[in-house]
């Protein structure tokens, strides 16, 4: 009876680690991914935030020269006053 139950739980504590071993491996592997996914994202951020800079310059400018046309006279009306 003690060889049985001896058996069982070597058995069963074998088991229990392989899982046990299995899980934390898996935790480090969910861990690294993880390492890995906050450098993709801050990546992408600080690239949306230079992509977001570039944008404003370029509204600028397009805003300058809409202004820059609305406030000068047309060339057709310059060549006349002369």
């Amino acid at each position: 009876m003690n060889t049985q139950l001896f058996v069982l739980c070597i058995i069963f504590g074998s088991m229990f680690w392989i899982y046990a071993m299995a899980r934390t491996g898996v935790r480090k592997q969910d861990h690294r991914y993880n390492e890995e996914e906050t450098e993709i994202i801050q990546e992408l951020h600080r690239g949306l935030e230079k992509m977001g800079k570039r944008i404003e310059a370029l509204e600028t400018i397009l805003l300058d020269q809409a202004e820059y046309r609305r406030t000068s006279p047309p060339p057709h009306e310059t060549a006349h006053r002369f």
